[in-house]
């Protein structure tokens, strides 16, 4: 413990009586003693699930001490020689996500494409239900030798090693239950086909977004327009459109929760637990377009309506996913007016004749809950159109912060702009927003080219 001593009779707190972020070290350099961690013999039985399990996860990481309102770090080698010190901000290298497939003979990254899984691909049913199986095995061949590596643990550690395969032979068991539906069902399998072309649509959108995100893109852009049309699904390359291995077995853990109405895993909660950019929201996303795919194939007559709820805690991260999960939409509801004009190219389904639509509610103070309002502290959208669409170029930055509140600035399919906006003293540009007999608000592209348009 460090104590500041000082005696100051008169005004004592100032800075250049205190002593700001000192570091204690205590090392064993010309010392007689070595460290010892600072509990060794940890009773697992005092612990609860958690701390057996981490006791388990991190049993090569010894702990030489606890700070006190400060933190505390060390480097010590394995004979206990080295130093320990105080820090108030101590910092660890935190090594990247691997998401490469370990070794093996029976699978390659190639099956884990969204376009060889969806019903672009020629590729029979039989092979791509092997390629997942595949996976599921590599996955359980890799439980398989924890269960080896646990037996020769110490006892301490057996009741969490125990535990953790457990649920690892769960997850399992409910992925082979999920492919042995897709083999069986062919509705359920239809759904898993359906939605890796949307996934894979989508994501051929995003990347051409990010190509020509170089600048603001306007509906007479001729870029965007030929990109547009020369679009082929078809022959697109995958080259960036892979599964990752855990969204995959999310997928198909969730299956049967999905076609199975009887299914006991309908009372669970799945969490993704996956660091920032890892791929959270792809995973639930292709979920989310099988359970609407499924639905319409499976109840055709019901299958209108609210099919999937998004909820987040922060508006700001609600009306950004809001976006992305718009451009997987979009891609839905090309694919449903494919079937609906019977187009040549594709394999028919019967995905009725209602739009697959996407919505977003995070309150009036940010997009208007009524048509019109009389209210002036939180107008309607027919207010706000009005306001957007008698603004002049000298007002536009004033009226857009303050008037729209339609969230939407970018077309989810094209990268198209949906506003207005100011270029050399003149407005550029279209609003993407419109009112219907003053009664139905919609949103559309501005770009001709463009499906949504």
């Amino acid at each position: 413990m460090l104590v500041n001593g000082l005696e100051v009779e008169e005004n004592p707190i100032q800075s250049r009586n205190c002593i700001f972020q000192p570091v204690l070290k205590i090392t064993s350099e010309q010392n007689d003693f070595v460290f010892v961690e600072s509990n060794p013999d940890a009773d697992p039985e005092s612990m609860d699930d958690e701390e057996r399990s981490l006791e388990l996860l991190y049993r090569e990481k010894k702990i030489y001490g606890t700070g006190l309102g400060v933190s505390v770090d060390w480097n010590i080698d394995p004979y206990g020689n080295g130093c320990i010190w105080s820090d108030f901000f101590p910092e660890a290298e935190v090594p990247q996500m691997n998401f490469n497939l370990p070794e093996n003979n029976t699978i390659t990254e190639k099956d884990l494409s969204m376009k060889y899984l969806s019903d672009l691909s020629d590729t029979s049913k039989s092979d791509k239900i092997a390629a997942l199986q595949s996976l599921i095995d590599l996955y359980k061949h890799w439980v398989d030798d924890l269960e080896i590596t646990a037996a020769s643990l110490d006892d301490k550690y057996q009741s969490a090693a125990t535990a953790n395969i457990t649920e690892c032979k769960r997850a399992y068991r409910r992925m082979y239950s999920g492919l042995e539906t897709l083999n069986d069902n062919n509705t359920a399998f239809s759904a898993f086909v359906l939605a890796n072309r949307a996934m894979f649509m989508q994501r051929i959108h995003l990347k051409m977004q990010a190509d020509t995100s170089d600048q603001d893109r306007y509906p007479d852009d001729d870029h965007i327009a030929q990109l547009l049309r020369d679009m082929d699904y078809r022959i697109k390359e995958d080259d960036d459109s892979f599964w990752r291995p855990f969204q995959l077995a999310f997928l198909l853990m969730d299956i049967n929760s999905i076609v199975n109405d009887e299914s006991q895993e309908r009372d669970l909660v799945d969490l993704i637990w996956f660091p920032t950019g890892g791929g959270k929201t792809e995973a639930y996303l292709g979920l989310t377009a099988f359970t609407i795919f499924y639905r319409r194939l499976a109840y055709p007559k019901l299958s209108d309506g609210t099919t999937v709820i998004m909820r987040y805690t922060l508006r700001l991260l609600a009306a950004q996913q809001f976006t992305r999960a718009a451009t997987l939409i979009c891609a839905c509801e090309l694919i449903r007016r494919d079937c609906e004009t019977k187009h040549p190219i594709y394999r028919v389904y019967q995905l009725g004749n209602k739009p697959i639509t996407i919505g977003l509610w995070i309150g009036r103070k940010h997009i208007p809950n009524k048509n019109s309002s009389s209210s002036k502290s939180s107008p309607g959208a027919l207010e706000c159109l009005k306001e957007l669409n008698d603004t002049d170029a000298k007002s536009l930055r004033y009226t857009k912060e303050r008037y729209n509140k339609f969230q939407v600035l970018k077309c989810p399919w094209c990268g198209t702009k949906l506003v207005k906006d100011v270029k050399d003293g003149k407005l550029v540009g279209n609003w993407g927003y419109r009112m219907r007999d003053n009664k139905h608000f919609y949103l559309h592209c501005t770009q001709d080219e463009c499906h949504f348009t």
